[in-house]
């Protein structure tokens, strides 16, 4: 990828971010709903589409936010 290339995936932040992500039935599997996730990221060429935002709360609902680099998932997580 061309740095023009990779300049101009930063600002729109990928395609498929800029569109936005196609209406999609959850079905049963969330696996396969992510693995659909991912692939859009991928062949949007996105920079870093591995890059993510974990978000969790306390119990009392104070919410906190990370973000964190996907190495690996499947279907046991």
């Amino acid at each position: 990828m061309s740095i023009r290339a990779k300049l101009k995936t930063l600002f729109t932040a990928g395609k498929g971010i800029a569109l936005g992500l196609p209406d999609l039935t959850a079905g049963d599997d969330p696996i396969a709903l992510f693995g659909e996730w991912h692939r859009a990221a991928e062949e949007s060429g996105m920079l870093l589409p591995e890059t993510m935002i974990l978000a969790t709360s306390t119990p009392a609902g104070r919410p906190s936010a990370r973000a964190v680099l996907l190495k690996r998932w499947g279907a046991g997580g």
